[in-house]
Parts: structure tokens; sequence; C-alpha cells
């Protein structure tokens, strides 16, 4: 009753704002509820900062966030403080990867301003409408009027190609036809200027492993990892084996002890990922939307998940397509470095992933597209 009240308040709010006049310069970014300042936002604020008509400001809901971006010298503000609502009230465009509530003050977010969804990557797991558990919140989560009495109707959403645009509407109850196929700005970053083919003549193969979270029998979201087995087998293959957690997730002091001093196994400390994949050679993951950003090198990705059909029984539910990646998942850990060492292309998972791009002829150039589709349109 009171999520209720509090949602019928908020609409008020955002209603009387709606009143304000909108300054059609001003961009306000935010993503992941608020706490971070990357992916698909991230790359649209550094590509727009460029542009002196565009007023770029960022809106977060963690301090440390905020004093992390006032210390580079870009224009933040904390989603409750004066000036944080003042531009909320009056901005043109609002980016982010989940939704306005979310990523910012909704009350404050008014009806005329244009919502800019990027998401943060292709859906594998269920999301929106097309997760039981998300619309069974409330006897009515799926009716659209309950969506605009949320203040969560959205302009525009991007995608990567005509699958993704398909689950994308039905998830959001949204016209196709406010679906851009730019692909995500995020994967622009993996266009480095570096040159790969010297790097992995002069240094050891570089593997990172990206598991998505998942709850474990306990109900936690650790990381079971055999640290003795992994530092025996990548010293072995003569490889570099990077571990980057999900946010969610933890490895056990055990574990990071173990691997602190080794120098063939490492975990992966960054603030985007984004700007390391481009070094690695080779990817692990399992059904974790960063397979598909990978796939724009043209490199291996390897599908891994030793609970694989644990995982589809207990925990969300996956789009029906994901049957694709069950035929190259990886469910054991030595037939995983087989894998590595045989280099077995019958495993690798990058063609298949590359088809889901609409854009595959002109990769790298997502953020571009979408910047110039919005600033040719009515708002600018």
């Amino acid at each position: 009753m009171i999520r209720i009240l509090l949602t019928i308040v908020r609409f008020l709010s955002s209603a009387l704002v709606t009143i304000l006049p909108r300054k059609k310069n001003i961009w306000l970014f935010s993503s992941w509820m608020g706490r971070k300042s990357n992916d698909n936002p991230k790359a649209v604020y550094d590509y727009m900062k460029q542009d002196k008509q565009i007023r770029c400001i960022w809106i977060c809901k963690c301090y440390q966030e905020l004093e992390r971006l006032t210390n580079n010298d870009s224009e933040a503000y904390y989603y409750k403080s004066l000036r944080g609502i003042y531009y909320q009230s009056i901005a043109g465009t609002i980016f982010f990867t989940h939704g306005v509530i979310s990523e910012f003050n909704s009350a404050f977010i008014g009806f005329t301003t244009r919502r800019v969804n990027l998401w943060h990557g292709m859906p594998i797991k269920k999301i929106g409408f097309d997760d039981v558990n998300y619309v069974n919140r409330t006897p009515f989560e799926s009716k659209r009027w309950y969506l605009i009495l949320r203040n969560e109707v959205h302009d525009y959403y991007v995608s990567v190609g005509e699958v993704c645009t398909n689950i994308l509407a039905s998830a959001f109850l949204v016209d196709k036809r406010k679906i851009l196929e730019f692909g995500f700005p995020r994967n622009d970053k993996l266009q480095s200027n570096y040159d790969y083919g010297e790097r992995i003549a002069e240094s050891r193969t570089k593997v990172l492993y990206m598991p998505t979270f998942k709850k474990n029998q306990s109900g936690n979201y650790d990381i079971d990892i055999d640290a003795e087995f992994l530092i025996k087998k990548s010293s072995e293959l003569n490889i570099e084996f990077y571990i980057k957690p999900h946010p969610m997730s933890t490895i056990d002091k055990t574990t990071l002890d173990n691997i602190s001093d080794c120098e063939s196994v490492f975990i992966l400390k960054t603030d985007d990922i984004y700007d390391d994949l481009p070094f690695f050679d080779v990817l692990i993951s399992d059904i974790s939307s960063v397979i598909f950003d990978f796939a724009l090198l043209e490199r291996t990705i390897l599908l891994f998940s030793p609970s694989f059909d644990e995982y589809l029984s207990t925990n969300r539910a996956v789009y029906e397509y994901s049957k694709i990646i069950s035929r190259y998942m990886i469910t054991d850990w030595n037939d995983l470095f087989d894998t590595i060492k045989s280099k077995d292309n019958t495993k690798n998972f990058s063609i298949e992933a590359l088809n889901f791009h609409a854009n595959r002829a002109d990769k790298f150039s997502a953020t571009k597209k979408l910047c110039s589709y919005l600033t040719k349109s009515h708002y600018v």
C-alpha cells in the first residue's frame, strides 16, 4: 500500500514538473542505479561532451561516485540535491541503463523529458514483463496505465539486432519503431588503437573469465573456484588467466590469498571492463551479455558453466534463443582447459554471437549513429 501511495505522489510531482519548460540542450546521464558512471551512458557522455551545444551532466545516487566525477572535472550532482533536482526538472533528454526510477529522482522527471533507455546488454535471462517474478510484484504491474503512473514510459531503446529488438519490444511493451538497432554505444570502446598483432606475438595468451552472478545452494552469489587447479593448469599452458567477478559475486578469502602471489592467475580490478576487453585473446563466460559484445572483436569465446542445468532449473528463466548457447556450453574444468589448449574452434561461440549484430559491417559506430539521430530530432 505504501509503495502505491509513493507512486501516486511521484506521479503528481512529475505532472507539476512537466509544466516547466524543457532545456533542450541539457542531457542527463546515470547508470546502474545511479551508483556508477559507466556502461552505455558513459560512451554517449564521452562522445557528446565534445559538442559545445549540449550540456552533459551526471546524476548520482552515490556520494563516492559523485566525488570521483567532480574530481575529474565532470559536472555531476546528487539526485536529491537542489541543483540535482533543478536539472532533472528542466532536462531535455536523459540516458540510463535500467529505468527512470532506478537512476533518477523520478518525481522530478517531467513527462515531456525525452528518455533514452540504453539498457545494459543483450538479454539472455528474461527481463521486464517477460520475467514472471517482475510481473507478479503487484496485481497491475503489467498494465500500461501503471507504466505511466510510475513514470516509466521511455521514448527510445537501443538494440544490437532483430533478436534483441523482439525481446525489448516484448519485455517493455514498446512499439518496435522506438527501438534503434544501432548497437550498444559501449562497444565502440572495443575499437582500440593498439597493435593487437604485435602484442600477441610477444606475450602469453590472455584469458578472461567473467561468470554471471547466480545463487549457489546456500543462497549466496559466490564464485566457486579451485585456486590450486587454476594455477596448475594456467602454468602448464603458459597463459595468463584473469578472473573478473560480477559486482554481485564474491570470492572467498582463502582463494584470494592463494591467487595473490601467483604469476599466472589474477583478479581483474577495473572501473570499466570495456576499457580492458580489447587486450584479451579468449573470453570465458556463461550467460552474460558480454559474450555478444566480445564477439565484435572476432576472437575466441568459450561458454562455461559447471552447473548450467542446475542454473536453468533454479534461477531466472532464459529466452528461447539460449538453446543455441546450450550447444556450446562446457561444463567441466578439465574440458575447458583442454579446449583452450587444442584451440578447438567447434566450441568457439564467437561467429554465432556475431550473427546477432545487425551492424556487423560497421560495428564500431553505434554512438555516432545514436547521437546523430537524437541531435537531428525535434529536441535540439
